[in-house]
């Protein structure tokens, strides 16, 4: 499901509307944060329409910045509109509409059905998002103590000239890699599937780089379960010990469950 995506420009004229989500359900009466652009923001507020508000604040004139503290501005006000709604969608940075009308007749009035469905796929649910690092020394142990052609091409290797086992230690890397890989699969299966059942949906994140990485993914849980959910990581990091690093960062807003929100108007 994708929302069609419209095009405006700040430097069309006045400054516009700048947008940073959509909430459905108990609208906040104000908000703890400030917009981008710093101080030349005036306050956030939030735009109306039915039973959904878009939590917006006047977009500065021209480009605006992707710094630091613009991008965390555009986060806490994600967040600060994931703590008051029943369901929330987080919107690209930089998401401006002309003016306030036009943010509820072609954002919330023009999208209405798909913006529902989306906000139904969230509501009452959090994304957890987890990562997961081996200990690469004690990888490696288990790795030369798993493999005994890796043991042996080791021990051979230690026992000759650098220049004399140089392709050795080139055939040893290789094969190295590959135990990791393998290790890596078998890993990360077995901890999503510790966690997804008390998740509603889960995602692999195909972008965790990194020789020793495990994994990433993101849960979709419901509220009333991250309780137990935060119960469910820390057991499975007793039970995974040292050899392997979990960091678990959350509740936070759906960001990986909403893909297909609205990008529209981005400056």
């Amino acid at each position: 499901m994708t929302v069609p995506a419209e095009t405006w420009s700040a430097d069309m004229g006045t400054a516009g509307t700048y947008v940073y989500a959509v909430g459905r359900g108990r609208r906040p009466s104000s908000f703890a944060c400030i917009g981008v652009d710093g101080p030349r923001s005036r306050e956030l507020r939030a735009v109306s329409f039915g039973d959904l508000w878009a939590v917006a604040s006047d977009a500065p004139r021209g480009d605006i910045d992707v710094t630091r503290a613009n991008i965390q501005a555009h986060s806490d006000a994600v967040q600060d509109a994931f703590a008051h709604a029943d369901a929330v969608l987080p919107l690209h940075f930089g998401t401006v509409y002309p003016d306030d009308d036009t943010v509820r007749a072609d954002l919330l009035g023009g999208h209405l059905r798909d913006l529902q469905l989306l906000l139904d796929r969230v509501e009452h649910r959090a994304e957890m998002r987890l990562k997961a690092y081996y200990d690469d020394a004690i990888a490696l142990r288990e790795i030369v103590a798993e493999h005994r052609g890796i043991r042996e091409l080791d021990r051979r290797t230690r026992s000759v000239s650098a220049e004399a086992g140089y392709y050795d230690r080139i055939r040893l890397g290789e094969l190295v890699a590959r135990a990791v890989d393998a290790k890596r699969v078998r890993d990360a299966a077995a901890i999503v599937s510790r966690l997804a059942p008390l998740a509603v949906e889960s995602i692999l994140d195909d972008r965790l780089h990194g020789d020793w990485a495990v994994t990433a993914a993101s849960f979709l849980v419901e509220r009333t379960r991250l309780d137990k959910f935060g119960r469910a990581v820390e057991t499975l990091g007793r039970d995974l010990g040292a050899r392997v690093l979990l960091r678990c960062v959350g509740p936070l807003p759906p960001y990986s469950f909403t893909a297909a929100a609205p990008n529209a108007s981005t400056t």
